[in-house]
């Protein structure tokens, strides 16, 4: 084998550079206003389109490896098969995807997280339900499962890259690393099983210099190929898929089976019910495993109230019932609903009722 090394710089540049396919892609986005199509890719029979689409010039190389000379490629087709895309006893695979491509409707067989290192990209996913539009922002990323038909538009100057995990082998060598209780670990296990998975995630890592990080050792390993690098990659996508779920779990976003979570309204409202006292918005969409903004969000679509608004009228709710049936003090209610500031919750209290709770207590003793 050459000893011929691939740096993490050079990776790097060839993400962001583009490739002669690109070039002419653009070029014709920039002098018609569209994207070319994949039918016109394809089979070039109009007489306008002035692309040398038979020059193997168009073609694009999106496998990492391509950059290695001792890769041989693999055929790249509009076949979305594991065979197609992973090098014998590899399960995962790092492309980059191309700029001003042809976006078309496509599903395949394996796990697919979109990572979106510069700009932004549309992803359009198509569930049982409805199409969603998706634009992923730098430092997005979006896992799709097997089988899931979707499109991808990149019609500016950005980078994302994709990283295709085998549904086959993802179990035995990804499942152990990720947390049981957690969110990922049960989008994961559905997919595997499912026949038609209905949910992708969305996570939000911004600005969090470890991720890219991590996902260039990766690359340097994927691209350098040295006798243990299939091992190493896996090991450290496990780390990569660790400190999203870690460092971000409150950015999840579900896309697809809205329906899901708002089933469980009822009971997050009786969760609520029964801990309101000293319970807080993330204790509640912990239990059950959504991400807080996330949960925040269909509850509101779903009730029309703000989850923290639930929580007051539960807390107010109860105390109304503590002022009417003890003698226990104002002081000791508030504490006992879930406010440690009196003045806070005798606040809350008359903007709900119009009276402080002294004055809704007298009231009420003068009615019995």
């Amino acid at each position: 084998m050459s000893e011929y090394k691939i740096t993490r710089e050079y990776i790097q540049s060839w993400l962001y550079t583009y490739q002669s396919g690109e070039k002419i892609f653009e070029t014709y986005y920039r002098e018609r206003g569209k994207l070319i199509q994949m039918k016109d890719l394809y089979d070039n029979e109009k007489e306008d389109l002035s692309m040398p689409i038979k020059d193997s010039k168009v073609y694009i190389y999106t496998d990492l490896k391509c950059m290695n000379a001792n890769f041989q490629n693999l055929r790249e087709s509009r076949k979305f098969y594991e065979e197609d895309y992973f090098s014998p006893f590899w399960d995962v695979s790092l492309h980059r995807h191309p700029r001003f491509y042809p976006e078309y409707l496509h599903d395949h067989s394996f796990f697919e997280i979109c990572y979106v290192l510069s700009g932004e990209c549309l992803h359009s996913v198509e569930f049982e339900e409805k199409t969603e539009k998706y634009c992923l922002k730098s430092g997005d990323l979006l896992i799709l499962p097997p089988g899931l038909r979707h499109k991808v538009r990149m019609d500016t100057d950005s980078v994302a890259v994709n990283i295709l995990i085998r549904r086959s082998t993802f179990e035995e060598t990804f499942m152990y690393s990720i947390p049981l209780d957690s969110l990922l670990y049960q989008y994961f296990a559905e997919a595997i099983y499912a026949d038609n998975a209905q949910e992708c995630l969305v996570f939000h890592t911004k600005d969090d210099e470890e991720i890219p990080r991590l996902f260039y050792d990766m690359a340097f390993e994927y691209c350098n190929m040295k006798e243990s690098a299939s091992r190493i990659v896996n090991l450290l996508l496990s780390v990569f898929l660790a400190k999203i779920l870690d460092n971000h779990f409150e950015s999840i976003e579900i896309l697809g089976k809205i329906y899901d979570i708002q089933d469980k309204i009822p009971a997050v409202l009786q969760y609520m019910n029964q801990n309101y006292a000293h319970m807080t918005m993330d204790d509640v969409a912990g239990y059950f495993h959504f991400s807080t903004s996330y949960l925040r969000k269909v509850f509101k679509e779903s009730t029309g109230q703000t989850l923290i608004f639930a929580l007051q009228q539960i807390r107010i709710s109860r105390a109304k019932e503590l002022l009417e049936k003890t003698n226990i003090s104002v002081q000791k209610i508030s504490y006992l609903v879930g406010y440690e500031d009196q003045t806070y919750f005798i606040r809350l209290f008359k903007k709900d009722t119009g009276l402080t709770p002294a004055k809704y207590r007298k009231e009420k003793k003068r009615q019995s």
